[in-house]
């Protein structure tokens, strides 16, 4: 199924993407008329949410999207994520090895600036 655009607020979650269903639009939706997700965007919004068990994204104001994908073509990352021109909120919860590495590389930027001052 072609892209969408969405023209109010896009709403998706963990759950949508477990079962393989696309985000889900409130406002005015249609086909996209703008050139499809471009690679490197879909990799910079599947990078931000890989490691979050539970995560709850919305986006107010235009939205691109792609619908529900087809069941046989599901895959760890199907659907994919959600292209925003407004104000995104991304709300996760990350696994405890991803949250781990965070706050070592925190510390350890902190300790360097420590070091320095």
């Amino acid at each position: 199924e072609p892209e969408r655009v969405c023209y109010g607020a896009l709403f998706y979650d963990y759950m949508l993407r477990e079962r393989g269903k696309g985000p889900r639009c409130s406002g005015l939706s249609g086909p996209a008329r703008q050139a499809p997700l471009s690679e490197e965007d879909q990799a910079r919004a599947l990078a931000e949410l890989r490691n979050a068990r539970r995560f709850y994204y919305t986006c107010l104001g235009s939205a691109q999207y792609k619908p529900d994908a087809p069941s046989h073509d599901q895959g760890p990352e199907r659907p994919s994520m959600p292209l925003c021109e407004g104000m995104e909120v991304i709300v996760s919860e990350e696994d405890e090895a991803s949250l781990h590495e965070r706050k070592q590389a925190g510390a350890g930027a902190a300790a360097a600036r420590r070091g320095r001052a």
